[in-house]
C-alpha cells in the first residue's frame, strides 16, 4: 500500500485498492510519547505539568507541555505586608533534535507563553502611619493595594536534555535551559478613595526600591531565567 499524498500520510489517512480508508484520521494525530513533569525556573518556583511529543523523522520531535505553578510569598515594604499568590499555568511548544546518534543527547527550541504572573495584596491597618518615597500617610488612605507582576506574552527558549535512549517503554529524562526576552514589568495600584495626587506614585517607588534591593527572593528574576525540569516520559 502507498500513500501518494503526504498530507493525507499526515493525517492518517492512505487509501488502499478498495479505496477505502486503510487507517484512522486519529492515528496520525496521536502523539508518540506523553509524560509527566517537575519543573524548576527561577522565576516561578517548583512546577508539575504534563508533555505530549510527535515524532517528526528520525532525529526530531515536536513537543507542548504545560507546567502548573503554585505557591505563596510575604513582602515587607515600608511596613505594609503584602501577601504574594502564584498561581498561574505557562503552556509550551517546542522542537526537539537529537545528539550523538543515539546516546540520549537533545537540543530543545521553543517558545513558552508564561501566562499572568502573580498577585501582591495587602490589607494595609487603617489607623497606622506609612512613609511612602519621604510623605506620611495613613492607612486609611492606602485602601487595599494590589501589585500585578507580568511578562511578555511569548518568551524564547533553548535548552538541553539527555533522556533514557530507548526507543519505546519508559524513558527517565533531564532538561536545563534559559528563558529569555521575560519583560517582567510589576505595576502597584489602589483605589485611593481620598484621590491623593502622589499616593499610587510614592508606592510604586517605595514597591521599585523593595524589589531592587531583593531581586533574587522575588518573581523578577530579569530578562533571562534558567529552567529545569525532570521527566517521566513513556513512548509508543
Amino acid at each position: 500500500m502507498l500513500c501518494r499524498n503526504n498530507l493525507l500520510r499526515f493525517y492518517g489517512i492512505c487509501l488502499g485498492v478498495s479505496g477505502l480508508p486503510a487507517l484512522s484520521v486519529a492515528e496520525g494525530i496521536l502523539p508518540d510519547a506523553t509524560g509527566i513533569q517537575a519543573t524548576y525556573t527561577v522565576d516561578s518556583g517548583e512546577g508539575l505539568g504534563a508533555a505530549v511529543a510527535w515524532d517528526v523523522g528520525e532525529r526530531w520531535r515536536v513537543r507542548a507541555s504545560a507546567a502548573h505553578f503554585s505557591g505563596q510569598q510575604e513582602h515587607l515594604i515600608s511596613l505594609i505586608h503584602f501577601t504574594e499568590d502564584r498561581e498561574r499555568t505557562d503552556v509550551g511548544v517546542f522542537v526537539e533534535r537529537k545528539l550523538a546518534g543515539d546516546s540520549g543527547w537533545y537540543a530543545s527550541v521553543g517558545v513558552l507563553h508564561p501566562n499572568h504572573g502573580t498577585r501582591w495584596d495587602a490589607m494595609p491597618a487603617t489607623r497606622a502611619a506609612y512613609t511612602l518615597n519621604g510623605r506620611q500617610y495613613a492607612g486609611s488612605h492606602l485602601s487595599e493595594p494590589e501589585g500585578r507582576v507580568d511578562y511578555a506574552n511569548l518568551v524564547p527558549y533553548v535548552g538541553l536534555g539527555w533522556q533514557t535512549p530507548q526507543r519505546s517503554g519508559w524513558q527517565v529524562g533531564a532538561e536545563l535551559g534559559v528563558l529569555a526576552g521575560l519583560d517582567p514589568t510589576f505595576s502597584i495600584h489602589t483605589d485611593n478613595p481620598y484621590q491623593l495626587p502622589y499616593l499610587e506614585q510614592d508606592l510604586q517607588a517605595e514597591a521599585d526600591k523593595y524589589l531592587a534591593t531583593t531581586q533574587a527572593e522575588t518573581p523578577l528574576a530579569g530578562e533571562q531565567a534558567l529552567k529545569a525540569s525532570v521527566s517521566l516520559r513513556y513512548s509508543f
